[in-house]
């Protein structure tokens, strides 16, 4: 094997293992979920869906699948504590993600070819 393959090799094992690592960490942080129900600073009362909501999550590592749980209410948006207490991005990108897209200069491109 010449050294272009093993190096090639190598960096896939190690995005294996990464995407591995944050399988683990949203596994150890959980759904979010905080009770039955969710009250908000304005009295609202937000209840807990029965199903987690599943987000897409990339990282540099790849693309993982993140369960939240979601509390709703008729006439305001759903909260998903998760958000919050990992400090997930608005978008599905990761903030290292975004911050090497920035430095490659790819961002608008790749979002302007991306459907997710």
């Amino acid at each position: 094997m010449d050294a272009y393959t093993m190096e090639q090799n190598i960096f896939f094992k190690i995005l294996a293992i990464g995407l591995s690592a944050m399988k683990g960490y949203f596994a150890q942080k959980g759904t979010g979920d905080v009770g039955a129900s969710l009250d908000l600073e304005d009295g609202t009362v937000l209840k807990r869906q029965k199903s987690p909501s599943d987000r897409n999550y990339f990282s540099v590592f790849g693309k993982l699948s993140v369960p939240r749980t979601c509390y709703r209410a008729d006439g305001v948006n759903g909260v998903m504590p998760l958000d919050a207490q990992a400090n997930l991005p608005e978008r599905s990108y990761s903030y290292l993600l975004q911050e090497w897209m920035d430095l490659l200069s790819i961002r608008d491109s790749f979002g302007e070819s991306s459907t997710s």
